[in-house]
């Protein structure tokens, strides 16, 4: 291999790499947005709605993953509608699901038959053969 192929390749490499590390680098920051969503969600990080005591001892009891969901639990619960019947987007507001119409069935009359006149052939009248007139021929007396 010549110098040049050789740079191309290193550089194929290096884009490679680079592709690899933004992607791995996106999904650790969908997963960590999601768990704050939750936790948002979830009231856990407002300090009004919860006691940092009880979260302690909840966290005593059940061990720390108690806190975090499953990853599977992650999309269920962001994706399925509360009770009221809305669902929480990307940012936590409600948003109201919209009502499938149901689609009313054709009702298909029956279509009348149309009656078709039979067509009457035409009679093609046979021409008369015109009788010649018969010419008279004077007849000669006989004397």
């Amino acid at each position: 291999m010549t110098k040049e192929m050789l740079d191309l390749n290193f550089d194929n490499s290096k884009s490679i790499t680079v592709k690899m590390t933004t992607r791995l680098g996106v999904l650790t920051l969908v997963v960590i947005f999601t768990w704050i969503h939750w936790i948002e969600c979830r009231g856990l990080t407002s300090l009004d709605s919860v006691d940092s005591t009880a979260l302690i001892q909840t966290i005593n009891k059940n061990g720390p993953d108690s806190i975090m969901p499953m990853a599977s639990e992650v999309g269920t619960l962001l994706a399925s509608p509360n009770g009221g019947g809305y669902m929480l987007d990307g940012y936590g507001k409600k948003k109201y699901k919209k009502k499938k119409k149901k689609k009313k069935k054709k009702k298909y009359k029956k279509k009348k038959k149309k009656k078709y006149k039979k067509k009457k052939k035409k009679k093609y009248k046979k021409k008369k053969k015109k009788k010649k007139k018969k010419k008279y021929k004077k007849k000669k007396k006989k004397y």
